[in-house]
């Protein structure tokens, strides 16, 4: 490139950046916070192509948001345009995120689960997780929508980062038209708690979102690998929730074990209800207080590249802690009565 190009191209980032389109970091006007795909700096995952981001931790300070970096003004490149397909088929997750890559295992990437939702008040306050099950139905817990109407809560679709809106892909929002609870559930019964949401209308099926498969009715997951999602809680101890979503692998544990090791810790005799199963139990990976309603995914056992609902976060005993598995909806149980509220809606 001719240097009077290049210099041409560096004024316009400097008068971006002082026009306040671009923000200067790192103590330094030759660099700029950008979204981390126009930014030619730093580490490349190699199995993906894509650059790593700096993860931005829920209590750090750091300069630029979580989906930009700070990079040198004569790294910054130009936006292009890529289309990202719309999956074709339920559960379909994106394993390397759609932008950029994190390396975590705690924390999930851009767009990487395109069915989680986040249930949320009209004051955009995080309620708990669900999962997108059709283009205008969301499965949640009971617990999340009892005391509640659909004039008092709103699904977020595509969310990531709710400390942000600088993701490449976009959250989108519908309202709540109908709101069905499990009629056996109650507050103090931990069984049924499960919840259907029609959305006022269907959400546009994007890279980022897109329903999730359901299992069937006979469908067993014991010693399964899945995954739990929810921007609750990262530890028991916390008093905030996490504002990036969290992604965490949990084994399925057997009805008799789970059984075992929660009368245990609890002191008292435990039986698991044919509604519930149990999944955790290793040491500070576990869904937590303000993941209620969040998925528990696992692969399809003949693609593993997409994902079925196994369970909905339910209650534990405190979290993750080593060898006390927590409690889940078991959702291959309920899926005759799952079937019969999507029939008449």
């Amino acid at each position: 490139m001719a240097r009077s190009v290049l210099v041409s191209i560096m004024c316009l980032f400097l008068a971006g950046a002082q026009a306040g389109r671009l923000k200067f970091c790192d103590g330094s006007s030759e660099k700029s916070c950008v979204d981390r795909s126009l930014c030619n700096y730093g580490e490349v995952h190699q199995a993906s192509g894509k650059y790593v981001g700096v993860y931005q931790e829920h209590s750090s300070k750091l300069e630029c948001s979580s989906t930009q970096i700070c990079c040198p003004n004569d790294k910054i490149t130009k936006e292009t345009k890529k289309t990202v397909p719309v999956p074709t088929k339920c559960g379909q997750r994106n394993p390397n995120g759609l932008t950029f890559y994190i390396d975590s295992e705690t924390y999930a990437h851009e767009g990487e689960f395109p069915w989680v939702v986040a249930l949320m008040t009209l004051n955009n306050t995080y309620k708990g997780a669900g999962s997108l099950i059709a283009d205008n139905l969301v499965i949640t817990a009971a617990s999340n929508v009892i005391g509640e109407n659909q004039n008092s809560l709103k699904v977020r679709a595509g969310e990531w980062d709710m400390a942000t809106n600088t993701e490449k892909y976009a959250s989108v929002e519908a309202g709540i038209q109908l709101i069905i609870p499990h009629k056996k559930f109650d507050k103090i019964n931990p069984q049924y708690n499960i919840a259907i949401l029609l959305l006022q209308h269907p959400l546009s099926r994007l890279p980022h979102v897109y329903p999730v498969c359901l299992p069937s009715p006979d469908q067993r997951f014991d010693l399964s690998r899945c995954i739990t999602n929810g921007w609750g809680r990262e530890k028991f101890e916390d008093t905030d929730n996490v504002h990036v979503m969290k992604k965490i692998e949990v084994p399925v544990v057997p009805a008799g074990i789970c059984e075992q090791k929660i009368s245990r810790a609890i002191g008292s005799p435990f039986s698991l209800h044919e509604s519930l199963l149990c999944a955790g139990g290793e040491k500070d990976k576990d869904s937590c207080l303000g993941d209620g309603g969040g998925p528990l995914a696992c692969p399809l056992l003949d693609d593993p590249s997409r994902f079925e609902l196994a369970g909905i976060v339910n209650w534990g005993v405190h979290c993750g802690l080593e060898g006390i598995p927590a409690v889940y909806i078991n959702v291959a149980i309920m899926r005759p009565w799952i079937d019969q509220i999507m029939d008449i809606l």
